[in-house]
């Protein structure tokens, strides 16, 4: 294992828990939550072996070749919605900081969770799972937090073509630590902004960032079949707004491609 990690000062991000494996640190993360963890416990793992993102997939990545970290957030009852997307918005920040300092990057968000290189084919360089409960009068979210930092192995033939990393970029300190800072910080900076605006400022930040709108898409329905459309926006509860044939559909969890990209 690589030397402890820690992070930022001055943030509400502690204590950090460093481990070289664990199965998952979202499940880890959810139990502590669980045994009444106080908001900040953050778990960063140098290897998962259950990593998972959306629908239970699973997450590749090598031991210590990504910034693997969940943690746990507190927020109120109104920010509950957005607060998937107030993640979206400090990882998308702090990669696009970490990219300047090499090769600068168009770095933006695709509906729900990925933050991508738009100048790559919208390669995808971080993901995002946020799982929440609500338990009495408290709300509970754990984000899962995953950004690619080096491949030192090749990614298997059916992801290659989708997901790019920050040493790709030219990043020369790829640290987990460096990343970890600018990851936390802008987490931090983003939550605040939040507590002090709103969701609305979210979703209206998110939605200027969010490359998905404004593009031809198509997803699947509740009933299986394939929908396309043009997503025009995002409604109050960040969900994406889908101007259809049958008219305007509102998407809360579903696979989105934009059309004209490989998939």
């Amino acid at each position: 294992m690589n030397a402890p990690l820690h992070g930022p000062q001055e943030t509400r991000f502690y204590p950090v828990v460093h481990v070289a494996q664990t199965g998952s640190t979202n499940n880890d993360v959810v139990a502590e939550a669980q045994r009444g963890a106080s908001e900040g416990f953050t778990l960063i793992a140098d290897y998962q072996t259950e990593g998972r993102g959306r629908f239970d997939r699973s997450w590749f990545a090598s031991p210590c070749d990504s910034l693997l970290l969940s943690t746990l957030v507190r927020p109120s009852f109104e920010l509950v919605p957005v607060i998937p997307m107030l993640a979206g918005l400090a990882v998308q920040e702090a990669v696009q900081r970490l990219a300047v300092e090499t090769e600068p990057a168009a770095v933006g968000l695709k509906w729900p969770n990925d933050v991508i290189l738009i100048d790559r084919s919208d390669a995808k360089i971080a993901g995002i799972l946020a799982e929440s409960t609500i338990t009495g009068d408290v709300a509970s979210v754990v984000l899962g937090i995953g950004v690619n930092i080096k491949f030192s192995t090749s990614l298997p033939d059916e992801i290659a073509h989708k997901a790019v990393c920050l040493e790709d970029l030219g990043l020369v300190d790829d640290s987990q630590q460096h990343v970890l800072t600018a990851v936390l910080a802008s987490l931090e900076r983003w939550l605040s902004l939040a507590e002090a605006s709103g969701p609305s400022a979210i979703l209206a930040e998110y939605e200027k960032r969010c490359t998905t709108v404004g593009k031809n898409i198509t997803f699947t329905g509740a009933d299986g079949e394939t929908v396309t459309g043009r997503a025009s926006g995002l409604d109050p509860a960040g969900g994406l707004l889908v101007q259809t044939a049958s008219g305007t559909r509102t998407v809360f969890s579903s696979d989105i491609y934009h059309i004209g990209l490989t998939t």
